[in-house]
């Protein structure tokens, strides 16, 4: 079932395996599986890479 997720936090968003990692500022890091995102809202300061934006393309 795909999900809304929304990042409210400030931090980096990165690609690992076939998985998000959200790591926020506090070195908390979270892990979204990609089949089971809808849409991603992002609200705070996030820093991605390159490699992360061929992959949701």
């Amino acid at each position: 079932m795909k999900r809304n997720y929304y990042l409210t936090k400030s931090g980096e968003l990165k690609r690992k395996d076939n998985s998000l990692i959200v790591i926020l500022e506090d070195n908390t890091k979270h892990s979204i599986p990609i089949e089971t995102v809808d849409t991603l809202y992002i609200m705070g300061e996030i820093t991605i890479n390159s490699k992360l934006v061929d992959f949701i393309s």
